[in-house]
């Protein structure tokens, strides 16, 4: 599967207007998601982002508790669950739980996700959620590929799958949404955490 780096600022299939996803259509990461295995060989297409305020403007939200930052596997994990967790009760739109995936990123990668907001949606997925006052619960796969870069002490390489899925407080239960997530994660040291730096999204 062709795979490029995906930058746009939105959780596209929450803008599609329907519950299939196009072939090609983009998963959650904004900005600067890491192409390590691209092969379009011209440049990614400019986000679509609006309303962009300063990234110190935008609360960084407390650094969470009962994560195991010394495993890449629990902080990817971690990052795609709060990337992908909404509730349209509380939140006005996917960008929330973009600002709350961004502590388990790297200080630039993070900036990014909190000052680079979606576009505005049009009436579709998000609206459908929001119609049944709906959460979503996110379960998470490993899926590793044999072609996946080799680790190193500074530098890991993650493969997951996110399956997410929509259930409304009036009992609607909405069709789940699969996503394959490569999530690319650093540290300055051997003896430091780990950081998310980059992610690559594919349906």
């Amino acid at each position: 599967m062709m795979r490029r780096a995906l930058l746009l600022a939105a959780l596209v299939l929450l803008t599609a207007g329907c519950t299939a996803v196009p072939s090609g259509s983009a998963g959650p990461l904004p900005p600067r998601a890491t192409d390590r295995r691209s092969t379009t060989g011209g440049p990614p297409p400019a986000p679509v982002v609006t309303n962009t305020p300063p990234a110190e403007a935008v609360p960084l939200p407390p650094r969470p508790v009962g994560v195991d930052w010394s495993r890449p596997d629990d902080v990817a994990a971690a990052m795609l669950i709060a990337l992908w967790t909404v509730d349209t009760t509380k939140d006005p739109s996917p960008y929330a739980a973009q600002v709350r995936a961004s502590v388990y990123c790297s200080p630039t990668y993070g900036a990014e996700l909190r000052r680079l907001r979606p576009g505005a949606p049009p009436d579709g997925i998000w609206t459908l959620w929001a119609s049944h006052r709906a959460t979503t619960t996110v379960a998470i796969t490993a899926a590793p590929e044999s072609g996946a870069p080799v680790d190193t002490s500074t530098q890991s390489y993650v493969e997951d799958v996110a399956a997410v899925t929509p259930v409304g407080r009036d009992g609607w239960n909405g069709q789940p949404q699969m996503w394959v997530e490569f999530v690319t994660l650093s540290r300055p040291s051997r003896t430091t955490g780990w950081s998310v730096s980059g992610v690559e999204t594919a349906p």
